[in-house]
């Protein structure tokens, strides 16, 4: 689909980020949104735009495996609690995300 940008999101329980990615590949994810993933590993990965701790075995990242999309973290506001992370997309090249798809 032309102009579309893929935003896959998983609860997935345990697992690294890397894992989890690994396993979201065949989907073509623009940006992956994990929730309860290893915090130990996930700033350490490739493509991760942003992660935190929210417990000691629970964690959160954004990624985006594709390089279809760019991104940074943003600051969150005072008071957003610690299940939660921001980032501004500031491109999406969606025209070569479709060639590396393979479809034009």
């Amino acid at each position: 689909m032309e102009g579309s940008l893929r935003l896959v999101t998983w609860n997935c329980r345990s697992g690294s980020v890397t894992a989890r990615v690994d396993q979201l590949r065949v989907l073509a994810p623009d940006m992956v949104f994990l929730q309860e993933t290893d915090p130990a590993r996930g700033g350490c990965v490739a493509g991760v735009i942003c992660s935190r701790a929210v417990k000691t075995r629970k964690g959160i990242a954004l990624c985006a495996p594709s390089q279809a999309c760019r991104c940074s973290a943003r600051r969150l506001p005072a008071g957003s609690g610690r299940a939660a992370i921001a980032a501004t997309l500031r491109a999406a090249i969606v025209g070569l995300a479709d060639r590396e798809r393979g479809s034009d």
